[in-house]
């Protein structure tokens, strides 16, 4: 890329949002770019990552890089367009000062500061009062840009937690940096453009502290050895087992010689695999330097063979390490204050693993090898027990546990028969809490190295006693709940109950509506509703009214009267029994349709997305008494369900 390195072709500089509003700068996304393509844990995962960011007051937040071409009035985005957009879209829901970053306000209306080349109905809908313009088929296109809207606006509502929504939007304005590397006019930018996206990847922070962890070992068949152990977990997206059969250089056959059942040989059994294969390398493996070199690559080998399946963690590996240590330092470290126990935030991986290395790890060969065989057993468990994204019969990616069988040649991952009420759980925790740290994970985890059993019942009373309750610091709190033993785990049912009485609206967190569903699914034969049996919990982040809270002059169905008060009316539209969790793309035209429009949209849809919509629709009509009389059963169904631990 030699033409981008000539000094006089490139300035790069700090942006921050309000310098952008200063300069008066605007940004056009080419036609050769693709449109928006984040999904909910992308956008979900920079929302988050800024908010903690806000919470702690630092003092810079970088956001990444962008590269641009100033052509005539724009600056052509020809890298870093993805997480621009998504900055624009929270700019625009949060307003306040952001406004001046959204949208330039000399003229007489509006204009966006990002524009979309070609694309006349993206840019409509970035618009004010453009978007009745898009048709049916360019609304499909825009997707992707609808949903992240949504999203946001969900996670401005309920998960700002303990900052102010004015604090978060003087630190979006002031302190998140951009580093804007402008190119001249001159350079050909399609040819940039694929440069970029040829470009090869830079060493990842977990392959850092792999060489560190490793460095601590004496010999060269103990580097091996814990080299591939640490490997096999490294690689999030394909099965442990067959990680370890590619990296480890191993048949099938090899490694059911050494397992019982349907299960994969012991720990004990794997190091004495790859110790005799060590051994046998002999001065193949050199140095230190060698090994790592000669994992990496083969890491990258299993990704380009046949072998890479169509499984997607939930979590990355960064997060695995961290949920580790945490595991660690109450199994080996054994804390005396939940309050010292590490935050999982994979972006500072290097930093946590510091601020701890020379405790834990420096000079303590035995230490080391105790995390990665610990590390090891983590990650067996969690492909075990816990949830990935898999494709369906009918390919659409869904979340199960696929369990392990032995053939007489290989090992093999069966989907599982039906819906099992643990994967479902699951799949619940995973859509309603923190994308970037999942804390529940860590007890969890814990749980399943230590038992072989009735993990469906724990998790049960792990989720009530760490999300059923006021609101606490869920670091501290999961920790505290590490080795717990199901009656131990408590919550509050009067806080429960209070808290669903309460009329919040949309302001109510998601999460009591994904446990809603988790709760129907449960207890559907209540309900007389055999077909919630394969139900799947679904992304979904867009509290709505199903009686609207300004209904149409046509609407009979309706939850105000005139004569009362609008405090009155207020709290019944907002009340939890008229409230049903969509997607935002249904929610963007959701509020305008009458109760009998929404009722045969939602009967004519071929696939069950939510059960508390099945409920209410099973009403030809909506009225107050039916609102209030659907909301004191789902109360009770939360009132049966805490009340079992009693």
């Amino acid at each position: 890329m030699r033409e981008l390195s000539q000094k006089n072709k490139i300035d790069s500089s700090e942006l921050t949002l309000k310098k952008v509003a200063e300069k008066g700068m605007f940004f056009n996304v080419p036609i050769y770019q693709r449109l928006y393509v984040w999904g909910e844990d992308q956008v979900k995962t920079l929302l988050e990552d800024i908010r903690s960011a806000c919470e702690q007051n630092d003092a810079r937040f970088y956001l990444g890089g962008i590269m641009t071409i100033k052509n005539k009035e724009y600056y052509d985005l020809i890298d870093g367009q993805q997480r621009f957009t998504t900055l624009w879209l929270i700019a625009k829901e949060l307003g306040g000062r952001l406004n001046q970053f959204a949208n330039d306000s000399q003229e007489k209306e509006l204009k966006p500061r990002l524009h979309f080349a070609v694309r006349d109905f993206a840019n409509h809908y970035l618009q004010e009062g453009q978007r009745e313009k898009i048709n049916k088929e360019d609304r499909e296109q825009l997707g992707n840009i609808i949903d992240a809207s949504g999203t946001i606006k969900a996670f401005v509502n309920t998960e700002l937690g303990n900052v102010e929504r004015d604090t978060l939007i003087d630190f979006i304005y002031e302190k998140v940096l951009i580093i804007n590397t402008e190119l001249y006019p001159e350079i050909d930018e399609t040819k940039v453009f694929e440069q970029m996206n040829n470009r090869g990847a830079q060493l990842e922070p977990h392959e850092i502290l792999k060489a560190r962890m490793l460095e601590q070992l004496p010999s060269q068949e103990e580097r091996y050895l814990y080299s591939v152990l640490w490997d096999s977990c490294a690689v999030m997206h394909n099965y442990i087992e067959r990680n370890l059969k590619e990296l480890g250089g191993f048949e099938w056959k090899e490694l059911i010689a050494r397992s019982s059942d349907n299960d994969l040989p012991s720990l004990v059994e794997v190091k004495k695999l790859l110790i005799q294969k060590a051994i046998y390398q002999g001065s193949n493996a050199t140095s230190l330097s060698e090994i790592l070199k000669q994992k990496d690559e083969e890491i990258q080998e299993i990704k380009e063979t046949e072998i890479w399946t169509e499984v997607r963690s939930i979590i990355d590996f960064p997060m695995l390490l961290l949920h580790t240590l945490r595991i660690f330092q109450y199994e080996v470290i054994a804390l005396q204050y939940a309050g010292e126990s590490v935050e999982v935030k994979g972006k500072m991986l290097i930093k946590l693993f510091e601020e701890k290395f020379g405790d834990y790890f420096k000079h303590r060969p035995d230490r080391v090898k105790d995390f990665i065989e610990l590390l090891w057993e983590v990650r067996y468990n969690f492909d075990k027990h816990i949830i990935k994204w898999v494709h369906d019969e009918e390919q659409v990616e869904v979340h199960l546990i696929k369990p392990l069988y032995k053939s007489e040649t290989s090992f093999q991952r069966n989907t599982p028969e039906k819906n099992e009420g643990f994967a479902l759980l699951q799949s619940m925790l995973y859509h309603s809490q923190q994308i970037t740290t999942h804390y529940w994970l860590t007890p969890l985890l814990h749980r399943l190295i230590k038992r072989k059993s009735s993990h469906n019942h724990y998790l049960e009373a792990l989720d009530n006693a760490m999300f059923c309750n006021p609101k606490q610091d869920l670091r501290i709190n999961s920790y505290d709940l590490i080795g717990k033993g199901v009656e131990e785990l408590r919550s509050d049912i009067h806080f429960v109950i209070d808290f669903l009485k309460s009329g919040k609206g949309t302001s109510y967190p998601s999460y009591w509506f994904y446990k809603l569903e988790y709760l129907l699914w449960k207890e559907r034969s209540l309900f007389n509703a055999d077909k919630w049996e394969g139900y799947r919990m679904t992304a979904k982040n867009s509290v709505e009214h199903i009686s609207a809270q300004k209904p149409k002059l046509e609407e009979l169905n309706r939850l105000t009267e005139d004569g009362l008060s609008n405090e009155e009316n207020k709290r019944r539209t907002d009340d939890f029994g008229n409230l049903v969790l969509l997607t935002s793309s249904m929610n963007s035209e959701y509020s305008h349709k009458i109760f009998n429009v929404k009722r045969q949209e939602f009967l004519s849809k071929r696939r069950l997305d939510s059960l508390k919509s099945d409920l209410i629709f099973r009403n030809e009509n909506w009225n107050w008494e039916k609102c209030k009389k659907h909301r004191d059963e789902m109360v009770d169904l939360f009132k049966k369900h805490l009340s079992k631990e009693e």
